[in-house]
């Protein structure tokens, strides 16, 4: 007999096994039936809470990328002065791989690395975009389009954090180097 459980707990742990799957066979490797198979369930029940395998991949994608990005997220809302916000994105970094739910899978499918990099740098542009306006607003930077500065950083960032040939504090001294000729 299965097990009954509550809809949100099925739907998570559907998501999480999908994640799991997705990160370590790929999108194309990875069929509804494959998580359900891990899931011991059946596979209509799948596409109860999600029509699709795609619907699923964005779904795993977008919930992953706003998990990673909360500390940072919560940094840049707290609308440091540009002097402090150094500090506090390290301690940021810090948190977010310590919250880590699938680290280590993490780095197995480059290309789903790609597609998670790219979807935390669309969860990060709103607030850092903010955090430019506030920053303009103070006088402490001259900038004309915060929203295009904040993508150009955040997109730029994602070859550079993808460089295996670097170590983590290389990569961050770098984008913080290119960052600061930036807001010059």
């Amino acid at each position: 007999m299965r097990e009954v459980k509550a809809p949100e707990v099925r739907k998570q742990e559907i998501m999480d096994c999908a994640m799991k799957l997705f990160a370590q066979k790929g999108y194309d490797n990875t069929a509804m039936s494959h998580i359900a198979k891990e899931l011991n369930i059946a596979v209509g029940l799948c596409y109860h809470y999600y029509a699709s395998k795609q619907e699923l991949y964005d779904a795993v994608l977008k919930y992953y990328a706003k998990i990673c990005t909360e500390d940072l997220k919560e940094v840049f809302e707290k609308h440091f002065a540009l002097q402090d916000l150094r500090k506090e994105i390290k301690k940021g970094l810090a948190s977010m791989k310590e919250k880590f739910k699938y680290q280590e899978f993490f780095d197995k499918n480059k290309v789903f690395h790609n597609q998670l990099d790219r979807a935390m740098a669309d969860e990060l542009i709103p607030c850092v975009t903010k955090y430019f306006k506030v920053l303009h607003n103070r006088g402490e930077i001259e900038i004309s389009h915060p929203e295009v500065l904040a993508a150009f950083i955040l997109y730029g960032e994602i070859p550079i954090f993808s460089n295996n040939d670097m170590e983590v504090e290389q990569k961050i001294y770098l984008v913080e180097h290119i960052i600061d000729k930036l807001l010059r």
